[in-house]
């Protein structure tokens, strides 16, 4: 099971981030039903987002690792997948997690004293959409870069 910040379901995570911003990517919580070893390699779909150079994950093999996203691509989106391989004797089974981030001027986020379950934010013709899956209220700063 791929798991993203500790989620373990198969939705696709959106996030926003600033260029520059380092964006941290946890896939810890990973694991395989069955208890077998687990191998995972993050790395960048670049067919299916919209920044236009070439990007990828450093440390791609660890569990946790970062990316940062370059100075010119704002207004575009970047999708990093994680692959997750069971090392099965029998036959090796898949299953991958999407990132998408959307590189934005101005990032919204939450304050840490709230909780951040099922937290999904993201931003269209300047307005901020907020979805908790918990129905609470949620603490934004805003940060003009």
């Amino acid at each position: 099971i791929a798991a993203f910040n500790g989620d373990t379901t198969n939705n696709i995570v959106y996030m926003e981030a600033i260029p520059g911003q380092t964006v941290e990517l946890d896939g810890s919580a990973t694991k395989d039903p069955d208890g077998d070893d687990v191998q995972l390699r993050w790395w960048v779909y670049n067919e299916a987002g919209t920044y236009g150079n070439e990007l990828s994950v450093n440390n791609a093999e660890n569990e946790t690792t970062a990316i940062t996203i370059p100075e010119d691509a704002l207004n575009s989106e970047i999708h990093v997948i994680l692959e997750v391989e069971d090392e099965s004797d029998i036959v090796p089974m898949y299953d991958y997690r999407r990132v998408v981030i959307d590189v934005v001027s101005v990032v919204s986020t939450q304050q840490t004293s709230k909780p951040q379950i099922d937290f999904r934010q993201y931003s269209r013709d300047g307005i901020i959409y907020i979805q908790n899956h918990e129905k609470e209220e949620l603490e934004l700063n805003l940060y003009q870069v």
